[in-house]
């Protein structure tokens, strides 16, 4: 994240949004909280709970609210059980699997 805000010469106190499918873990919890600061709006997408996230941004600062995790993919979980290896057969076995994703929405306090 360091690396970024240089290169990219992000001002503070701007927006950070995170949607890596899984690495917000170790994005925020490997970050220093003097990183983490640097921005006055995070939004995050999680995909495996979210207490560790929202406890460490509360310890820095942050007020946080969080999303219901709602499941995804579901339809092609149901539908690749039924995908067609050859024009003969269906293979019975699923293809994707079924997750769920939620949002962590931070602001820094005054």
């Amino acid at each position: 994240l360091q690396d970024i805000i240089e290169k990219y010469s992000i001002p503070m106190n701007s927006v950070l949004k995170i949607d890596c499918e899984g690495c917000e873990y170790d994005i925020i919890e490997n970050t220093p909280s003097d990183i983490i600061s640097h921005f006055n709006h995070i939004q995050i997408e999680y995909h495996a709970g979210y207490r560790n996230l929202k406890r460490k941004l509360e310890s820095i600062g942050y007020n946080v609210t969080t999303t219901e995790p709602h499941a995804t993919d579901v339809v092609n979980s149901f539908f690749s059980k039924f995908r067609q290896t050859d024009s003969n057969s269906v293979k019975g076995k699923f293809g994707h699997k079924i997750g769920y994703t939620g949002f962590i929405f931070a602001t820094k306090n005054n």
